[in-house]
Formats: C-alpha cells, sequence, structure tokens
C-alpha cells in the first residue's frame, strides 16, 4: 500500500457536491521539478499511458475515483498524465508514482477541514498546499506546500469536473475562487492558482 498525506478543504455548501477523482495514467518513470517562480504559460500537450512496471501500483487497498472528504488521506494525480504530486526535498513536483517512491518523495496528503473548508496536509513534512498569496505578471499564483498551518491561502474546495471523471480545485484568494492547473512542459511544469480553466484532478483513497 501506498503511503503518504493529503489535506484539501471545501465551503460547508461545498460538502454537498460530489466529488470524483482522477484515474490514473501512468507516465514515464522521469519526474519534473515545479519552478513556481517563472514559467511560459503552455498546456501540456500529450498524454502518457502506464508503463508496465507502474502497474504494481494497482493496489487493491485503494480506492480510486474517490471523494475528497475530511479525515481520509489521498493520491492526487494530475488527470492529463498521470503523474502525481509530490513533496520531495521542499518542493512540489509532479511525478509518476514509480519514481516517487524510487527518489523518497512524498505524495499521500490528509484532507482536513476548517470553517468548511478542505486542506491537505502532507504526511511527510506536515506542511500544508496553498498558494504564496502573491499575483505574478502574468496572474498566476504559485502553488507550494510550506505553510504550517491551516489558514486562508491553505483553504480549497473540489468541483466536479463537467466532462466527468475527475475533480476541478479552488482555492481561495480574498473574495475570488482561483483554479489549481499545471501549466508548462518539461522543466518549465509548474502548478499555479488562476482564474481561467483548471486542470483535472483524480483523488485516489489510501
Amino acid at each position: 500500500m501506498l503511503y503518504q498525506t493529503t489535506l484539501l478543504a471545501t465551503p460547508a455548501r461545498s460538502k454537498q457536491m460530489a466529488f470524483n477523482h482522477i484515474l490514473f495514467e501512468h507516465h514515464d518513470d522521469e519526474d519534473t521539478d515545479i519552478d513556481m517562480d517563472n514559467a511560459s504559460v503552455l498546456t501540456p500537450t500529450t498524454t502518457h499511458k502506464a508503463d508496465d512496471d507502474d502497474n504494481t501500483w494497482a493496489d487493491p487497498t485503494i480506492t480510486y475515483d474517490a471523494v475528497p472528504v475530511p479525515g481520509d488521506t489521498f493520491i492526487l494525480v494530475h488527470q492529463p498524465d498521470g503523474r502525481a504530486l509530490t513533496l520531495l526535498n521542499g518542493k512540489l513536483r509532479l511525478a509518476s508514482l514509480t519514481a516517487a517512491a524510487r527518489s523518497g518523495g512524498s505524495f499521500h496528503w490528509a484532507c482536513v477541514e476548517k470553517k468548511g473548508w478542505l486542506g491537505f496536509r502532507n504526511a511527510a513534512s506536515g506542511a500544508y498546499l496553498g498558494h504564496d498569496g502573491r499575483m505574478g505578471r502574468d496572474g498566476r499564483k504559485g502553488i507550494r506546500a510550506t505553510a504550517w498551518r491551516h489558514e486562508g491561502w491553505e483553504y480549497f474546495c473540489a468541483r466536479r469536473h463537467a466532462g466527468g471523471g475527475g475533480y476541478v480545485l479552488l482555492t481561495t484568494h480574498w473574495d475570488t475562487l482561483l483554479k489549481v492547473a499545471v501549466e508548462g512542459e518539461g522543466e518549465g511544469v509548474r502548478v499555479v492558482a488562476r482564474e481561467e480553466g483548471g486542470s483535472v484532478w483524480e483523488f485516489r483513497k489510501v
């Protein structure tokens, strides 16, 4: 069984939403740093199929397409390429589960709740997923996992993807909800919060 921690928060009435998870399609074993400071705004154009050795992660104890609710622990999988949101040496990465496990990365997130909002706490570091509060010139906020308390910039809710098969994560910025998205390719990949469309994520309960 995979061990890691996830936290997410949703508005009180967001509990009424149906929550889904993204099916994990395996990417190659190469993991990718998420550059929080600069990267051109690009959209990944390829979808990577699962490698045979990553099929070992088809653990029967894992619940795929799970509902993100407080008290459970999840793997957050980026639907388009099947990589998991991973914390390694204090930095967020997108990595295949095989690559993350080999490198010692932490991809388990404990889901918690505060004031009706979900939060995600990394199982290994204890830090919460959130944004840095600064809006870049490109209108993006960098997503990181460095906060030790579940406060406003670490509040999340999950919205069922209109196309089915996953959720769009939203985070607060004052009175606005920003969508969590993956941008760029290769070494330029980064996870950001932005106003336009967000990426689709699968929650896998561990």
